[in-house]
């Protein structure tokens, strides 16, 4: 694990109650500094679909935006978080606190538990450092964030196998999104800069209507929503989308 900001520290902490697991965490920091206030959304620790809706933004579509096996699997992680570390998230969400508070936390939540598979190391490590750190069944993860140490040694892979990619080509269900820069210029059209005719050609030729429901024909699974952003000016473009959608259930 390289890098341990909030991301990094998470994820040793996870993979620290793990039973096979021996984790080495690299960080060039020696101290926390960050202050900025921060807050953790309280559906992100929920254990329950009825404590997942307290998301004010997708508390009342949760279970029109997941399949109820993607629910159970979601739940069932967050009940499977230790206790010590649930405790600490669950304080999070309760208001706002500064960034390196988060960190300290849950580096001295790393400390105290002692464990000898852990094995902490504050240095700076290159991207060639950590490559060459690597050995059989090692797994690297690169928690620097922004100035991402390796995102510039990712090889593009294919829809073979090719030995020589590192990277895995996962296609996710669709989900449009409208982003509005608050506070700059934005020359928006009447559609609201939606791409409407990729779209149409997503719905009309790689979905298709199967008992009621618009499954994407690739997956097999169905697809839960079309998501904008939260503009009136939306609702419009949406007319043509739901007449689309209904065009596709109509018996050919």
């Amino acid at each position: 694990m390289v890098g341990a900001g909030p991301v990094g520290l998470l994820l040793t902490a996870l993979l620290q109650s793990v039973e096979g697991f021996s984790v080495r965490l690299y960080e060039k920091r020696h101290e926390y500094t960050r202050t900025r206030m921060v807050q953790l959304a309280p559906y992100l620790v929920a254990d329950s679909v009825e404590s997942y809706r307290t998301d004010y933004i997708d508390g009342d579509s949760v279970e029109a935006i997941f399949d109820p096996a993607e629910l159970d699997e979601g739940l069932a992680f967050r009940q499977s978080i230790p206790s010590d570390l649930m405790a600490l998230l669950r304080g999070w969400t309760s208001g706002f606190c500064p960034l390196n508070s988060i960190e300290l936390e849950v580096s001295d939540l790393i400390d105290a538990r002692g464990s000898s598979a852990l094995q902490r190391t504050a240095a700076v490590v290159t991207a060639k450092d950590a490559m060459a750190m690597l050995e059989p069944g090692d797994v690297l993860i690169d928690c620097t964030g922004a100035r991402s140490l390796l995102r510039d040694h990712l090889v593009p892979g294919s829809e073979e196998i090719d030995g020589d990619a590192n990277t895995l080509l996962i296609r996710l269900e669709y989900a449009l999104v409208i982003t509005f820069l608050y506070g700059q210029k934005y020359d928006c059209d009447e559609y609201c800069n939606i791409d409407v005719e990729g779209v149409r050609s997503f719905l009309v030729e790689e979905c298709v209507v199967r008992d009621g429901t618009l499954t994407n024909r690739t997956t097999g699974r169905r697809v839960s929503a079309i998501v904008p952003a939260y503009d009136r000016a939306v609702a419009e473009v949406l007319k043509d989308v739901v007449a689309w959608t209904n065009d596709l259930a109509k018996p050919a």
